[in-house]
């Protein structure tokens, strides 16, 4: 589950490789980590942002990326602590919040996961942090955390975006609560009443998205 990570820190990586420097530095060791991190090579990376951790603690980008290699390698345990000091480096950003909640889950501390996201989504308050505390939910298999989550933020969206409606309608389909799937559905082609992938997935469970099938979201004002 590695993402592409710190699209600021991509540039790093070119001109690391292009430069003519000698000598086997923080910055450098940080940049060839990225480049293999980016390619799947996680041992590599491993080893790369392991020295320059080691010659700049405080580095965030090496620190982050030190974390997503060793997950990518299977030792989320390890990654843990190096994720934990990225986001007390930088609180706010939120790869290193994702990555956090990931070994947090990879390693099997479920709770751990949950206390953090819903702590970080109820206190900011944001629809971002309750999509993510529910997509982490889902992926722990605690549906109930998730349907919370996600009508938490239906409605501090106050039904403006789809992903919220999406996000419902597809959990509510994969717990077999075809009728709530539908219904949210309905509001999500309210929102997006173009979509076409949409169209299909009601299609898809027997219905016709016809003029009059959308619905608008309930958490609208």
């Amino acid at each position: 589950m590695i993402r592409p990570v710190f699209a600021v820190a991509a540039l790093v990586v070119v001109a690391a490789f292009l430069s003519g420097c000698a000598g086997r530095t923080p910055e450098r060791a940080e940049a060839s980590g990225l480049h293999y991190l980016k390619v799947g090579q996680y041992e590599r990376a491993v080893s790369d942002f392991e020295y320059a951790v080691d010659k700049e603690p405080g580095r965030f980008y090496s620190r982050l990326g030190l974390g997503e290699a060793l997950i990518g390698a299977g030792r989320p345990d390890a990654a843990r602590s190096h994720l934990e000091v990225a986001y007390t480096l930088r609180p706010n950003d939120s790869e290193a919040v994702e990555a956090l909640a990931r070994a947090m889950l990879e390693s099997g501390d479920k709770n751990a996961m949950s206390k953090f996201l819903n702590g970080l989504a109820s206190r900011q308050q944001r629809v971002e942090d309750w999509m993510r505390y529910g997509r982490f939910s889902r992926a722990a298999g605690d549906m109930d955390e998730a349907r919370r989550a996600f009508l938490t933020a239906a409605k501090l969206d106050k039904g403006m975006t789809v992903e919220p409606q999406v996000a419902l309608a597809d959990l509510y389909e994969e717990v077999g609560d075809r009728e709530n799937a539908l219904r949210r559905l309905r509001m999500a082609l309210f929102l997006a009443p173009e979509s076409d992938e949409l169209k299909a997935r009601v299609r898809a469970m027997g219905e016709t998205p016809g003029p009059t099938f959308a619905m608008r979201p309930e958490e609208a004002e």
